[in-house]
């Protein structure tokens, strides 16, 4: 998964240092060797987005996810913020103490983000390459949701009390849940979670137990 690791404008940048968050870029349709560069401008003349930048506000009092449209140059301009449905923790620093609380799907058509505060799992669909409109949500089935990952049929939550859920994302709608497992003592400092690429394999960080707890699935998740 891509992680920006600078902005053009400094105000972003700032954003995503106060957040400390992941951010995940879209592909557009207009990303890929076929494109051409009339294709990457509007009618106008004026440049078109290629794809998005997302951070999580992960506020106390309501989460919401700050977009901004990419463009070619690198540049970005906000497009707003969205609210998920849910709460954060809030705090300085490093509050979730994970990578991963916001992803976007394989097919670039969803985002998930976390909801620590509440226990529960937000999803947009992502409307013209960057815009986001909010489906619902849906439990983390654990308490605190810090990290996810996603494949192309599969979404997993990695919870604070070091408990997993996975989730089918095969349809349009909202993640189905599909099973949930205990990993042990959530002091094991539970941080990150990741999937190989057919889904059939899971891997959590233990930053405690200095760790890498790998989950086997089956085929129905």
């Amino acid at each position: 998964m891509k992680q920006f690791l600078s902005f053009v404008l400094a105000s972003s940048a700032a954003l995503l240092t106060a957040c400390n968050d992941q951010t995940t870029q879209p592909r557009s349709l207009a990303d890929g060797p076929s494109a051409t560069a009339a294709a990457r401008r509007d009618i106008n003349g004026d440049p078109r987005p290629v794809g998005g930048v997302y951070v999580s506000t992960n506020g106390a009092s309501g989460n919401a996810i700050v977009a901004f449209a990419r463009f070619e140059n690198g540049a970005l301009e906000k497009l707003g913020e969205f609210n998920t449905g849910g709460l954060g923790i809030g705090g300085g620093g490093d509050p979730l103490q994970s990578q991963g609380s916001v992803v976007v799907s394989p097919n670039h058509q969803r985002l998930f983000v976390v909801n620590a505060g509440s226990n529960s799992i937000s999803t947009f669909a992502i409307d013209n390459g960057a815009a986001l409109h909010l489906l619902g949500t849906v439990s983390s089935f654990g308490s605190g949701p810090i990290s996810l990952a996603a494949t192309d049929t599969r979404l997993f939550v990695l919870n604070q009390d070091n408990s997993v859920a996975s989730y089918s994302i095969a349809g349009t709608g909202l993640p189905t849940p599909l099973g949930q497992l205990s990993l042990g003592a959530a002091s094991d400092g539970p941080s990150t979670i990741n999937a190989s690429g057919d889904g059939r394999n899971v891997f959590v960080t233990e930053r405690a137990a200095r760790e890498i707890a790998v989950v086997a699935l089956d085929e129905s998740g």
